[in-house]
């Protein structure tokens, strides 16, 4: 591009700058960075990086899309904006060098003014309006724009340069004060901030939107600065490039803008950052440019005031799940996170890694997930068992008692086993945390029936058991249970009716959507998620799949997870000489098992009704039903009291040649397999958890005073039609 040079003779038709109040020129923070957070020392900085590391220079819940999003123009997944704030005549005086280098790699920006260089800058301001760089509002800390004479010089300066946007370094103005400038956007907000959600210049959004002003007649787009200005990113110990190329990453996968601002101060530090910004550039440039929208700040307001999105409402509340369990592949822990999400909540887990973990910390969609340590399958007894599920509690109660000092959670959701997990929110709770424990499992009863418990000793560890349940109970402030069998049981013993409320393992259907069949291959395949110990009852279903397998040659049986019973298991498919039709597969993500229920022909629940899964609900059942899956179940307390005969294909429990049975009597009868199906489907239509997650809402915000619960009473839960 042309040098810009200062002119002797302004252009005719360049636009003359208002005067200003005298007050305006005074400007003691000209070289002052472009944000509140600009004195900060490195040590605060720092500080402050680690207080909000789960939302800056990230947070995951900015990246929901406002209402009437059509997505942005032609197809392109994401836009690139670009500014710089001009405070003084030396960072005037920067503005050629840093035009060349966009120029360079194809692109575009804006330049933000103080209002005293349209007077003092004239000049150099029309040569660059002609060159096509657009030019905005900028206002320091000290200029007050709710001052009458103030504000009709600055709309007036916008009327005379055509001014779209303005940018305030003290945070977000009202949508009346920028409305009344005579602008049409404002982008003096980040998506998320340093000093925390709901600071004055948070907007919680990666996406430009709609803000009525103060008369609800008028208002103005605001667009969210994404990507951290480099001299704060340096300060907080993070580099600048590492960190734009990351977190740009992140904003092309959710369709977000990406909108940086580098502010010049005309000082010689200036070269410290443009070297990385020409870095930056370049690997823009190169990456998916046919996907890349590069307007200037105006045409991305114009283009998004035709539709006028609307900021999705966040609550400012925090949440946090507390589970010895690798969430990553725990469906119903990312239920409730996912449903708490979306109505606003911000989300962390404190979970277990291993091989479903992607990294120690860091974001799995919208939620923080620690993984306070790794989950191993090799416990060599229950002492060993013990020892790591008390770590893990200690390690969640220094996590949770020190970030009593970063931002206090408003709730803690715990989930066992075990049940003295929820003692790890008692710092917390003492300073007014509510505190939920989620009871999956009834510890005594699981005990009992995987230890097979006899004599004094064992007995005493029974005891102690319930005692544990008891003081658990009580240290929360509301129970969940995970079926009326249980809620019965759990009431007459550890907590009073009025702090408990059953929910049921629910499947999402958004998640468990029908999925096409498999081709026809001649292949009749049954199929087993799940844990693999010895209250499941697989061991039976692999004895009768070898009478049904002598008849039906051509069957195949797919077990996929891990428990203790899984060596026991492979040595009785070797003996059974089934090695080459039952194969054994490691667990999977729960967003691949869908798929392989739809996949195969038949699924099979054979607990033992001996055992604890007498009354252990079984979700496999609805999972196999929303896949279209004809299923045959065991005849179970806690399944009958759930399903109807015309639902499901009981056999008793523990009988193998029963369960053969009910194998080949699906296998022959067509028509009975899609009677069961259609009977499951409007089960799982009925029973899902988008019906039932209103319940556990309601729950939680009647907990924190938001509303007041509407939850069923134990007794009338849903049945199938």
């Amino acid at each position: 591009m042309p040098e810009v040079v200062p002119s002797t003779n302004p252009h005719p038709s360049d636009p003359p700058a208002p005067a200003l109040a005298p007050a305006a020129f005074h400007i003691p923070w000209a070289k002052l960075l472009t944000s509140r957070l600009a004195p900060l020392s490195s040590l605060t900085a720092k500080f402050l990086s680690w207080k909000h590391q789960e939302s800056w220079p990230i947070r995951s819940s900015a990246r929901f899309k406002p209402s009437q999003w059509p997505g942005w123009p032609d197809g392109k997944t994401t836009a690139l904006v670009l500014l710089h704030d001009v405070p003084s005549l030396e960072a005037l005086g920067t503005i050629p060098q840093v035009l060349e280098i966009e120029r360079r790699y194809g692109f575009r920006s804006a330049l933000f003014i103080h209002p005293h260089l349209f007077t003092a800058g004239q000049d150099t301001l029309c040569l660059l309006k002609r060159q096509g760089v657009e030019l905005g509002i900028l206002l320091g800390p000290q200029d007050d724009a709710s001052n009458p004479a103030f504000s009709a010089t600055l709309e007036a300066l916008s009327r005379e340069w055509e001014i779209k946007g303005v940018r305030h370094l003290a945070g977000l103005p009202s949508p009346g004060q920028a409305a009344a400038l005579g602008v049409s956007y404002d982008a003096s907000g980040y998506d998320t901030s340093l000093e925390g959600p709901g600071s004055r210049n948070d907007t919680g959004s990666i996406f430009p939107h709609w803000i009525s002003a103060d008369d609800s007649t008028k208002g103005l787009i605001e667009l969210p600065l994404t990507l951290p200005v480099p001299q704060l990113l340096e300060r907080a110990g993070c580099s600048p490039l590492q960190a734009w190329i990351q977190k740009t990453n992140w904003l092309q996968a959710e369709g977000g803008v990406i909108a940086l601002n580098t502010p010049i101060t005309g000082d010689p530090s200036d070269s410290e950052w443009l070297a990385d910004y020409e870095t930056f550039l370049k690997y823009i440039a190169g990456d998916g440019v046919n996907q890349r929208w590069n307007p200037l700040p105006r045409e991305a307001a114009d283009y998004c005031a035709t539709f006028k999105p609307l900021k999705p409402q966040r609550t400012g509340r925090r949440i946090c799940m507390l589970a010895y369990s690798q969430v990553e592949s725990d469906q119903r822990i990312l239920r409730y996170a996912h449903a708490l999400s979306k109505q606003g909540d911000d989300v962390d887990v404190l979970a277990l890694g291993g091989e479903h973990a992607e990294s120690r910390r860091g974001y799995f969609g919208p939620l923080w997930i620690d993984h306070l340590q790794d989950r191993v399958y090799d416990e060599s007894g229950k002492l060993d068992y013990l020892v790591r599920t008390l770590r893990f509690t200690l390690r969640a109660f220094v996590t949770l008692s020190w970030g009593l000092l970063r931002r206090r959670y408003d709730l803690i959701h715990a989930h066992n086993i075990p049940d003295f997990l929820v003692f790890a929110a008692v710092l917390p709770r003492l300073f007014g945390t509510k505190v939920i424990l989620d009871i999956h499992d009834l510890v005594p009863e699981f005990y009992e029936s995987k230890f097979h418990t006899q004599g004094v000793a064992e007995e005493l560890i029974v005891e102690a058991l319930r005692f544990v349940e008891k003081a658990s109970a009580n240290m929360a402030d509301h129970v969940i249970i995970a079926n009326h069998l249980w809620y019965e049981k759990i009431t007459k013993r550890s907590v009073v009716p009025e702090r408990c409320t059953p929910f049921i393992n629910y499947i999402d259907l958004g998640h468990f959507r029908p999925r096409g069949r498999r081709e026809p291959d001649g292949k009749f395949r049954l199929v087993f998620p799940g844990g693999l110990q010895w209250h499941q009852g697989l061991d039976i279903a692999i004895r009768a799949f070898k009478e049904f397998h002598a008849q039906c040659p051509n069957s195949e049986f797919h077990v996929y997870g891990h428990g203790n019973e899984k060596p026991a298991l492979i040595a009785l498919t070797n003996e059974l000489g089934l090695s080459k039709s039952v194969t054994f597969f490691p667990p999977v993500r729960g967003s691949q098992i869908p798929g392989l229920i739809a996949e195969s022909d038949l699924g099979v629940v054979p607990k033992r009704a001996d055992s604890f899964g007498n009354e252990a609900y079984s979700t496999k059942i609805m999972e196999f039903m929303s896949q279209r899956l004809p299923v045959i179940v065991s005849k179970t307390k806690v399944d009958l009291h759930y399903f109807k005969p015309t639902e499901v294909l009981f056999f008793e429990s523990g009988n193998v040649e029963e369960l053969t049975q009910a194998m080949l009597r699906l296998y022959r009868d067509a028509d009975e397999r899609e009677r069961l199906v259609v009977a499951g489907l409007r089960y799982v239509q009925s029973n899902n958890w988008e019906v039932r997650k209103h319940d556990y809402l309601s729950l939680v915000n009647s907990l924190l005073g938001v509303a007041a619960p509407s939850l069923a009473k134990p007794g009338e839960e849903r049945r199938a039609a």
